[in-house]
């Protein structure tokens, strides 16, 4: 199901349970979205600016191949979401629930996880520039064959990290 981004704000204003829906393809720029369950969701190949998710639940979401740049993602669920293959450009993570998010072969780039539960998550083959990790628990996730530059673990837990 293509749909624009007039048809997405309809949409999410009729209804506050979008699970499992397909938005492959979404443009959405400016844009707040607020206490939706938008679980099992794809957002494949989407591209999404200056986008505010709050109170969500993205909960297995699926954003392989998107383009998302000046991104907020606050108090949100993101248990087991994929990110592969996807350029994140000054994107923010808040107090997220990130258990086993896959950001395998992506590029992230200033890009902020503060106070967020990153256990087991994978960023495997993936270029990191200027990403802080501030108060995270990152035990087991890996970082194995990472590009990284400038990248900031403070306060955060690096239990059995892989790098």
């Amino acid at each position: 199901m293509l749909i624009n981004q007039k048809e997405f704000k309809k949409l999410i204003s009729d209804q506050s349970d979008l699970s499992k829906f397909d938005f492959t393809d979404l443009r959405l720029k400016n844009l707040e979205i607020s206490g939706l369950d938008l679980r099992y969701v794809s957002f494949v190949g989407s591209s999404f600016e200056n986008v505010k998710f709050e109170n969500c639940d993205l909960g297995g979401a699926d954003f392989t191949s998107s383009e998302l740049s000046k991104v907020t993602f606050d108090s949100i669920d993101l248990r087991w979401s994929v990110f592969e293959l996807s350029s994140l450009i000054s994107v923010n993570f808040k107090k997220i629930n990130g258990l086993e998010i896959n950001f395998k072969k992506s590029n992230l780039q200033a890009v902020n996880f503060n106070v967020s539960d990153m256990r087991r998550c994978k960023f495997n083959y993936s270029n990191l520039i200027g990403v802080d990790f501030v108060d995270c628990n990152l035990a087991q996730s890996e970082f194995t064959n990472c590009e990284k530059t400038s990248v900031g673990f403070n306060d955060s837990n690096l239990y059995r990290v892989k790098c």
